[in-house]
């Protein structure tokens, strides 16, 4: 094993154009976090098809949450300055 070639830093990666993302670890860790912060950190069942069904409506109870709390978007045209109003008509 060869010390002479170090592993890549992070500021080497920045110089190659490609972007820094994070993986998708954290963002599973995040949604398992807010699954126990809000419904429990274990489940209550005893058997598996118990426990399937209870964190499958667990998951659609959060999902509910999450889609309740999305602001709902909508698409605007832009003017162009042929259809903007003029001052002198406001």
């Amino acid at each position: 094993m060869s010390l002479s070639s170090p592993l890549p830093t992070r500021s080497a990666w920045a110089g190659s154009g490609k972007p820094i993302t994070y993986g998708k670890r954290p963002k599973a860790e995040t949604a398992t976090a807010r699954y126990k912060r809000i419904l429990d950190d274990h489940l209550h069942a005893r058997k598996l098809p118990g426990q399937q069904a209870e964190a499958a409506i667990g998951v659609a109870v959060l999902n509910r949450m999450i889609e309740a709390g999305r602001p709902d978007s909508v698409r605007v045209a832009l003017l162009t300055r042929a259809d903007r109003p003029s001052a002198s008509t406001l």
